[in-house]
């Protein structure tokens, strides 16, 4: 199953890649603004949230909320919350190490955390199109501050990529933890770029971060449009990138 779904979002990472890179280039007359329109004919509304994600919500949640894994420009899988990881050799267990990092709102990530998120998002996930494969998790374990060990049923030789989906990017209260942060979900969906600094001071940092990503001038808009207006609106030059174009 996992086959057949990996090249839809192995397109919108290079998309998205695309656009961080023009954030920070700048390309039209607002230099920083970068503006991508996402083609959705039927559910215009872009929430990343949720189990079924149309594809203008998959491209937020891809964003703002990484998962243990993500995805590279070419598709392959790589680094995301875990900064390395290893499969046992009867491929049933694997055990990942995870970055030293910070949520959006400043607080430190934890494999405690984390396995509480993954268990949460497995169980959300059961009715999606994703839940074929979660089945196979026998359970989530975590080991010490920084492990987190995923238990399997039985082996699953695309288990990384699996991971990798937008839909098990992990939210902690409301707070992804980048590429990207979310400043605003209206009906134009805006997004700011993630530089966290680490700060010895906890309280008020995540509201001193938030100000930062609000100050910087690289950020995204996005926005969905029927086909016929996308299409438009790129060839006018109102918008830098089209998406879901098929």
């Amino acid at each position: 199953m996992i086959q057949k779904i990996r090249p839809r979002f192995k397109a919108l990472t290079v998309a998205l890649a695309g656009s961080i890179c023009l954030a920070s280039c700048g390309s039209m007359k607002d230099q920083d603004q970068v503006h991508v329109t996402v083609i959705e004919d039927s559910d215009p509304v872009i929430k990343p949230v949720g189990i079924d994600l149309n594809y203008a919500s998959a491209t937020a949640r891809a964003a703002i909320a990484k998962g243990l894994v993500g995805f590279d420009e070419e598709g392959r899988v790589v680094p995301a919350l875990a900064a390395r990881w290893i499969v046992t050799d009867d491929g049933l267990s694997y055990i990942f190490r995870l970055n030293e990092a910070k949520w959006d709102d400043g607080r430190q990530i934890t494999s405690d955390r984390i396995e509480r998120l993954l268990r949460q998002r497995v169980q959300e996930l059961r009715s999606s199109r994703l839940g074929p494969d979660l089945e196979a998790i026998e359970e989530i374990v975590s080991m010490t501050g920084q492990v987190i060990e995923i238990q399997l049923k039985s082996p699953r030789p695309n288990f990384l990529q699996l991971m990798a989906q937008p839909e098990m990017g992990l939210f902690r209260a409301g707070n992804g933890a980048g590429p990207m942060s979310e400043l605003d979900n209206g009906k134009l969906y805006k997004l700011g770029i993630f530089n966290y600094a680490p700060s010895e001071n906890v309280e008020g940092d995540g509201e001193q971060q938030r100000d930062r990503i609000t100050s910087d001038p690289r950020q995204i808009t996005m926005r969905t449009e029927r086909a016929a207006m996308a299409l438009a609106r790129y060839t006018s030059g109102h918008t830098n990138l089209v998406l879901n174009g098929h």
